[in-house]
């Protein structure tokens, strides 16, 4: 006669219970960070702007004639859009002093996440500021 052992070969029910414990708690952190990953994106696209702004600026004074950025064509990544602009014909310039127009670009992703690229009235460097959403 034969004793079969029927607790040896299985997982108990608190064992289970604490890998899916710990299966939640790690979904939890990645979701999270994914919003942060979105914030980035958006933030990182405004600051690329605004070093292409500076380039266009140096340009300007290395060639003595006024330049250009056009926010209808420029490029951004593909969750990323223009919202809005202050910017006339959606341009911002950059006179052959080097002197920036003033105005305020807007950059949004599809979820919630705003920044704003300023070029403050003076010529002061422009500066990336997040909005609230």
């Amino acid at each position: 006669m034969r004793l079969v052992n029927m607790h040896g070969s299985g997982h108990s029910l608190i064992e289970l219970t604490y890998v899916l414990t710990i299966l939640v708690f790690f979904t939890t952190l990645s979701v999270g960070n994914l919003s942060y990953l979105d914030r980035l994106s958006v933030r990182s696209a405004a600051e690329k702007l605004v070093a292409d702004i500076s380039f266009v600026q140096q340009k300007a004074l290395v060639t003595g004639m006024p330049q250009s950025i056009d926010l209808s064509s420029y490029q951004l990544p593909r969750s990323i859009t223009v919202a809005s602009t202050t910017f006339a014909a959606s341009k911002i310039t950059a006179a052959a002093t080097g002197v920036l127009c003033a105005g305020s670009v807007y950059l949004t992703d599809d979820r919630c996440w705003t920044y704003a690229v300023t070029i403050p009235v003076g010529g002061a460097a422009p500066r990336v500021i997040q909005k609230q959403s």
